[in-house]
């Protein structure tokens, strides 16, 4: 009910705690493991399988620093504006720690960046095939 409130009066008091009141709720949420096996059943989970969850993480990592890399390679020239926002690529791919996030966004599968060198389609294609 907060979420609805902060929508109806935004700027109120509520609007102002309602991630401390987020938090609050999956606390409560978590107290209720006694009563929702479910909540045990992920804790297993993660619990039986944590050296395999742990390596899918660092090769998450790793694909992701490997293929923002090899953008911000192939699309750091790349001076031409595209796109709705006047960005030009070689602001978004231009430096390796900047191009992270866009990365993270088209590594997820979705690709609201379409205008990239052939070098920069290449990279895209592998990513499509490995991550």
């Amino acid at each position: 009910a907060p979420y609805f409130w902060t929508l109806a009066f935004p700027g109120g008091r509520v609007d102002a705690y309602d991630e401390a009141l987020r938090m609050l709720r999956i606390l409560r949420l978590l107290k209720m493991e006694k009563y929702i096996p479910s909540i045990t059943l992920v804790d297993d989970v993660v619990r039986n399988n944590f050296h395999k969850l742990r390596l899918a993480g660092w090769v998450t990592v790793v694909f992701w620093i490997v293929f923002s890399a090899l953008l911000c390679a192939c699309e750091s020239a790349h001076r031409v504006v595209t796109g709705d926002n006047g960005i030009a690529q070689s602001a978004r791919f231009g430096d390796v720690l900047v191009s992270l996030p866009y990365t993270l966004i088209l590594l997820s599968g979705d690709y609201p960046l379409v205008d990239f060198t052939p070098s920069g389609q290449a990279v895209c294609l592998c990513m499509c095939v490995f991550a």
